[in-house]
């Protein structure tokens, strides 16, 4: 079997590209198509199909998501490659090696630097094939919350309810979200404004290491306008008139799953993570959770706040130009396609 393999920017294939959504990627919902499209500022997601040579069928697709990164103060377009499916009839001698490796040879032309992905376990060794390798294995971390809740699994009712507030007040305690007084302000925002580019300048300019496009055009599409998820946003000002950092989460299944935190400095970081355990608390959410690069700082920063490992692991693979160096990466939940 051949295929013919093309690439697409518009919205020809839309209702095909959706359908083979239903079918192998269900809950995701079709609007998302249109939030691919526009409002990126790195630019609209590219497209690469696979036909079958004979009955002109999809066979397979492949999505790359344009993204910016600066890296020592130098942009660096990327491409974020996701959606990864093929038709069933097509999973044995198929194109899906030939998808891949397609939207390697065509990276230059695209402007792309490098391209990184996080496959499930079905495409992972298609992608090593392929000549990706393993940049970064990330980490869930959870913390428990509603006590009561996971107590009254193990115990009768009446034990859990007198335990969960007693190990509460014992864990808090413990962990370090006891020790920080939490100062300035703090604020939940539906609209981003001025100050947030205000603050990304001053961030980009402070980072050395990677680090992706966080700018006001960007938030606005990455998470409020997003689709498929509803988020939220703290800001935090240490005094009244300027930004000094920010917390990006969502609400679904009972729990708090923080994307992101941008901030000037470690006690800032702290600071955003109490308010936002406090937030979880207040509101009864079951549990607060952050998947983070397991080897490096915010995971020791995290088993101090007391979140333990969830025991869901993921790895970032990438391709790449010679000449980029990915070293220091701070790679959190909104740098994926979702």
């Amino acid at each position: 079997m051949k295929f013919n393999i093309t690439q697409k920017y518009d919205f020809s294939y839309k209702q095909e590209i959706i359908s083979f959504w239903e079918k192998y990627l269900p809950g995701t919902p079709p609007e998302r198509f249109d939030w691919m499209t526009k409002g990126n500022p790195a630019g609209s997601a590219i497209w690469f199909l696979a036909f079958e040579e004979n009955t002109g069928e999809l066979a397979g697709m492949i999505s790359l998501m344009p993204s910016t990164l600066f890296i020592n103060g130098q942009v660096v377009r990327a491409g974020i490659m996701g959606d990864f499916v093929v038709a069933d009839r097509y999973r044995v001698f198929g194109p899906a090696l030939q998808l891949i490796k397609t939207v390697i040879t065509n990276m230059p032309g695209l402007g792309m630097k490098f391209i990184y992905t996080i496959p499930n376990r079905e495409s992972e060794k298609l992608t090593k094939r392929a000549g990706f390798k393993k940049a970064i294995k990330l980490k869930t971390y959870a913390k428990p919350i509603n006590l009561f809740y996971y107590l009254k699994k193990y115990f009768p009712t009446f034990i859990a309810k007198i335990a969960a507030p007693l190990s509460d007040v014992l864990l808090r305690l413990f962990f370090r979200e006891s020790n920080i007084s939490t100062d300035g302000v703090f604020e939940e925002v539906d609209a981003p404004d001025g100050l947030f580019d205000e603050f990304w300048e001053k961030i980009r300019s402070m980072t050395r290491g990677p680090i992706g496009e966080h700018n006001l055009q960007f938030i606005n599409w990455r998470y409020l306008k997003n689709p498929r998820q509803p988020f939220r946003i703290i800001r935090y000002k240490e005094d009244s008139k300027k930004l000094s950092g920010y917390i990006i989460f969502n609400t679904e299944n009972n729990r708090i799953e923080i994307y992101d935190i941008v901030s000037l400095n470690d006690k800032h970081t702290d600071l955003l993570l109490k308010k936002t355990i406090e937030i979880t608390r207040k509101e009864n959410f079951q549990s607060i959770c952050f998947t983070v690069p397991d080897n490096g700082e915010w995971a020791k920063k995290l088993r101090s706040f007391g979140f333990f490992d969830a025991k869901n692991y993921m790895d970032v693979y990438y391709f790449l130009d010679s000449g980029i160096s990915l070293d220091g990466w701070n790679f959190l939940q909104g740098a994926r396609n979702i």
